[in-house]
């Protein structure tokens, strides 16, 4: 397209801006989280839930809540988790 050609006559299809996501496509793996604190397994089973639905939005929102548990200092394994 560099060379004065239409996107019509290009060899290659435009870039997505984004990545398409299929759904059930595999997303990040679950977070860990430390052993004996319930909020921890809490988020991770929802994630896990979610994650086996197909729903990432969920998904990322609980690994987004776990990121702040740890960091929040109610959390006995706080960031080293």
């Amino acid at each position: 397209m560099l060379d004065g050609q239409s996107h019509e006559e290009s060899e290659f299809p435009p870039r997505s801006r984004r990545p398409v996501r299929r759904r059930g496509a595999p997303g990040p793996a679950p977070a860990a989280a430390c052993h004996g604190c319930r909020t921890c397994e809490e988020f991770r089973r929802a994630e896990a839930v979610a994650r086996a639905r197909g729903d990432h939005s969920k998904a990322t929102d609980c690994r987004v809540l776990l990121r702040r548990h740890r960091g929040s200092g109610d959390c006995p394994a706080g960031e080293a988790g």
